[in-house]
């Protein structure tokens, strides 16, 4: 299960084209069943006028075994969020997240989690055609 949420480094985050960008990501993602692999919890870490992310990219956060939980970061770049149109943003995050479900898989590895890879992957690619203007 992939889980995708945001934090926001200043007010009217979620009112924001970022903000929407990722509302239209989460609903394109769907929610799925929890089954016993190793699940995702993709933050979206968002620069504004009180703070901004100390780091570039894409890195872990918290993992817990217990959960079968990881938590994947992702700074947003600040010239993202000056971009037109909310799909344009959107699409532009999606190789973050492909980037992000990447990442995770040797951490599973280390703690002999299943973890589905693939069928994160063809999620993204779902969520890739449901931007796509055809």
């Amino acid at each position: 299960m992939i889980y995708i949420g945001a934090i926001f480094g200043g007010p009217g985050g979620m009112s924001s084209k970022i903000g929407s960008a990722i509302s239209k990501i989460k609903h394109l993602a769907g929610e799925r069943e929890m089954d016993a692999s190793g699940s995702l919890d993709i933050v979206f870490h968002v620069p504004g006028s009180l703070l901004s992310p100390d780091y570039d990219g894409v890195r872990t956060g918290t993992f817990s075994r217990k959960k079968r939980l990881l938590q994947v970061q992702i700074a947003v770049p600040q010239d993202l969020t000056d971009k037109d149109e909310v799909t344009e943003v959107a699409r532009s995050l999606v190789p973050l997240l492909r980037q992000a479900v990447r990442l995770a898989q040797p951490v599973f590895d280390r703690a002999h989690i299943p973890y589905p890879q693939d069928e994160y992957e063809q999620l993204i690619d779902g969520i890739e055609r449901g931007l796509s203007p055809n």
